[in-house]
Order: structure tokens, then sequence, then C-alpha cells
């Protein structure tokens, strides 16, 4: 059987000599741009973005929930370590709510990371690129030392500059003592959407200064 390949915006469409739809691949389903040339029930498209399968069911595309063979899901990671570290100014005290600031060391993308990147600044910003809206177990450990001991400190991570209400960490800063903790928290990211670390101090409007963050987010 002779197939041929036939382009259709960003996919690639291979049909046998009678022009019937034999499968296709690329990182974003077919157009509608031949009329002739239709999907039938249940055709396969491997979607190369999402290393996923998709069929086609009831003039629509779905991925399928298994992908075949190895498991390939976005993850990625950003990490930053200082034994000096990166002083965040907190202008004004916070009541878990209002007053968190963006904590911005700088910070690198891990080798490995996949559907991920940094936005374009090495800033604390860990931005999500695939094309599906999924959602993800981000995790981040973190330590600093408060410039006042005893300080009560609150840390979020943050959606596209919003910290989450959800996942929240309290944590007292001991003295001149390294404090260090995590946060866990589960979020739906859509296409460059990012997340971030935020801090606010309970007690008062006094700085900490960040000697490690390392954030991490997978997606399901």
């Amino acid at each position: 059987m002779s197939l041929q390949a036939r382009r259709f915006g960003d996919a690639v469409v291979w049909v046998d000599e009678n022009g019937l739809w034999v499968g296709g691949q690329g990182p974003a389903f077919p157009t509608d741009a031949d009329p002739t040339l239709k999907p039938p029930d249940c055709a396969h498209f491997w979607r190369t973005d999402l290393c996923q399968w998709a069929h086609f069911h009831e003039g629509a595309w779905s991925l399928d929930q298994t992908p075949a063979g190895r498991l390939v899901v976005p993850m990625g990671e950003i990490d930053y370590f200082d034994t000096t570290g990166t002083a965040v100014t907190i202008g004004s005290q916070s009541d878990g709510s209002t007053n968190l600031v963006k904590v911005a060391p700088a910070t690198a993308l891990s080798a490995g990371s996949y559907a991920f990147d940094n936005g374009g600044v090495d800033n604390g910003r860990l931005r999500y690129t695939g094309a599906a809206t999924r959602m993800f177990h981000i995790a981040c450990s973190w330590s600093f030392v408060a410039a006042t001991g005893g300080d009560v400190f609150v840390l979020a991570i943050a959606k596209s500059g919003t910290p989450s209400t959800t996942g929240k960490v309290i944590q007292t800063g001991a003295g001149t003592n390294n404090n260090g903790n995590a946060n866990h928290i589960m979020l739906e990211l859509a296409q460059n959407e990012y997340i971030e670390l935020f801090v606010g101090n309970l007690t008062a409007g006094r700085n900490a200064t960040f000697k490690d963050v390392n954030l991490f987010a997978m997606g399901m």
C-alpha cells in the first residue's frame, strides 16, 4: 500500500491511494482546511507535544487516558541554593492573605524539565508550556533566616501572580537559624500559566533572607 503525507496546519496526515485516513501526528490536531478529508470515527492521532495518543469520536478529538508505552507527563523544576542568600523585602504585616510578596532568587531551570520553562526570567518562576490544561502536584521546599528572630511567616504557592488560598505553610523564624519547610498543593495549570513562591510576615513588616528554594511541578 502506498501512503501519501498531507499537511494540515501543524499536523501531518497519512492517507492511502484512495485518499482514506491511515494515521497522523503533530503538536496540534488537523485543521478542517480540506473538507474532503475527515477522520473516520475511532481514527487515531499521535500528539507529539504531549507524547500521547488521541482518538476521533462523534466529531471531536479526545486524548487517550493511558498513553502507549512509558508514561510521559509534563514536569518541571527550578532550583536556587546560596549560603549567603537572597533578601526579600516585606514592607507590611500580613494577615495570611494580604501583603504577600514574591520570593525571587536567581533560580535555574533543571535539565530534563518537560513542557516547562522559566517564563523568560530566572527569578523564581516556573511556567507550564503544554497545550493541554492539567492538574498538577506542586512541591516547594525552602529555607530562610528571619531579619528579626521570633517573627512568624506565611508561605504560599502563587499561580500567575496570585497566591493560592490553599496549601499555605506557617513558619516561625527562630533566632538567626536557617528555618526550613515545604509547601505541597494541587493546582490546575493552563498553557503559559506559571507558579512562584510568595511569603508574608504575620508579625510585622520585616524581611527574610532565603538560602534555598526548590519548586517542582508534575502533571497528570
